[in-house]
């Protein structure tokens, strides 16, 4: 399985402690996806990102819509 993250350059602007919100996911749970596709939207210090497979294989979700994650959090996992 491979963790998939927010990019930790991305964090780089932020203060310690800022949390990135989980917008919208872009692929369903369970599906399929190849390397480099975007698979979720995330908010980060005013800022969306948009987040992508860094491998194909089967997505699985770990973080809610709506959910907020600290640096380094797994938002999903790829299999």
């Amino acid at each position: 399985m491979i963790d998939v993250t927010v990019d930790p350059d991305a964090w780089s602007e932020a203060e310690p402690g800022t949390e990135a919100l989980l917008d919208r996911w872009l692929v369903e749970d369970g599906a399929a996806v190849q390397k480099d596709q975007p698979i979720a939207e995330v908010v980060l210090v005013k800022a969306t990102l948009e987040i992508v497979a860094p491998a194909a294989g089967r997505l699985v979700h770990r973080v809610k819509q709506g959910d907020t994650l600290a640096q380094g959090v797994p938002i999903a996992s790829i299999g």
